[in-house]
């Protein structure tokens, strides 16, 4: 196997469904052989024709402007990845699953505020980001060479969506993260992080000396929703992976060890504190 070879097939399936398929549209359309237009989401055309592929390849139209167009493709190419692995472990049903429910929201919300747009890539591109951020909220990042908090990275990204690109793209990229945010509520049972922003929510819980191991997380990163069971046995039928068999990292699901603290707090606290050997008071040990 060839160099290029290995490093395609190394890219999780989606991530590298997603950047072929923009690559080989943007050759395309380079080379004059097939427009863009024939792959937008245009809404009358996709459902009189039954083109129901542009709800899909309308998100991953790059940018007509070679140099922009790459940077999105990459900025795309990121976040997927960093989602499908880390989040979901390269758990297949579980990404499509996230995917089943974004796009229509996306969909929906750029049919109803946005007048026709030939592509939708600003609004994946925000939801995959908020996503990655949300699940990664305590990591350092660069945004154009300017270091930040990853959690601060989606409202960064939309400030300069409206500096730089219009407010066109900065309403996608708005719908974009939207969707992702209504997910995160799912997944996490709650209103998501604006809930602890005008609520108040802080919950500073801090490690105490005699208290065991705390691990902290924040509430809204530890959410996870599964594929539905049919939809994980179809995927195990068609890859012939078992999606469907106990924890197993690389493609099957890890359960969670973090629970939503039902006093509303932002911050999970595991406890792994000493239990004792079990033995009854005022016995000796042998």
């Amino acid at each position: 196997m060839s160099e290029l070879a290995r490093i395609v097939t190394s890219i999780p399936p989606i991530t590298r469904t997603f950047t072929l398929t923009s690559l080989v549209m943007d050759g395309l359309n380079s080379f004059g052989i097939v427009p863009y237009s024939s792959f937008a989401c245009f809404f009358p055309e996709a459902v009189k024709n039954f083109e129901l592929y542009r709800f899909v390849t309308g998100f991953l139209i790059p940018n007509p402007q070679p140099m922009q167009g790459l940077m999105e493709m990459y900025v795309m190419y990121t976040f997927s990845k960093g989602v499908e692995t880390k989040k979901f472990g390269r758990n297949f049903p579980d990404y499509f699953f996230y995917l089943a429910i974004t796009f229509p929201l996306m969909l929906f919300g750029a049919y109803f505020f946005l007048p026709p747009v030939l592509s939708l890539s600003p609004a994946l591109q925000s939801a995959l980001t908020y996503t990655w951020a949300i699940d990664n909220y305590d990591q350092k990042v660069n945004f154009y060479f300017i270091p930040l908090q990853a959690s601060l990275l989606p409202v960064v990204s939309l400030g300069f969506r409206i500096l730089v690109d219009g407010q066109l793209s900065f309403l996608l990229a708005l719908i974009g993260m939207s969707a992702a945010y209504i997910y995160n509520c799912i997944e996490t049972h709650s209103f998501g992080p604006l809930e602890s922003f005008f609520l108040a929510h802080h919950g500073n819980a801090t490690n105490r000396l005699g208290a065991g191991n705390n691990i902290l997380r924040w509430v809204y990163s530890t959410g996870k929703l599964q594929a539905p069971q049919w939809l994980r046995t179809i995927f195990s039928k068609l890859t012939g992976n078992d999606y469907n068999s106990a924890p197993l990292n690389g493609g099957i699901h890890v359960t969670p060890s973090f629970k939503q603290n039902p006093s509303g707090g932002r911050f999970n606290r595991e406890k792994r504190a000493f239990q004792g050997k079990g033995r009854r008071l005022g016995t000796k040990e042998d």
